[in-house]
């Protein structure tokens, strides 16, 4: 894959998909692209090779991982608050217990 040769970006060629021995570009480019005379698609900007059909982005497992990810690390953050605070309460009320007996 590499760029258009216009240095402005944009479309890109993709791997010769079938190298002639079809007369179209693969899923003739799935309307995102143009197929060239080598049967090559040039993709729109935003789509990729090799048939302009995949967006650059996350697959939706990839998400849930990541928001599954996020939620345990929030549930372990509040565990730890909530650990720390109630031991700050029990030290507190021991130091108190402590002092009055003394």
């Amino acid at each position: 894959a590499g760029g258009d040769g216009d240095g402005g970006g944009g479309a890109y060629d993709a791997i010769v998909w079938n190298a002639g021995v079809n007369s179209t570009c693969p899923n003739e480019c799935n309307a995102a692209g143009t197929c060239t005379d080598n049967y090559v698609c040039r993709c729109d900007a935003g789509f990729l090779a090799p048939d302009c059909a995949n967006t650059p982005g996350l697959e939706v497992w990839e998400l849930v991982l990541i928001g599954g990810g996020a939620a345990l690390i929030a549930i372990g953050s509040i565990a730890c608050v909530v650990y720390f605070v109630a031991r700050g309460r029990r030290m507190a009320r021991s130091r108190a217990a402590y002092t009055r007996v003394s």
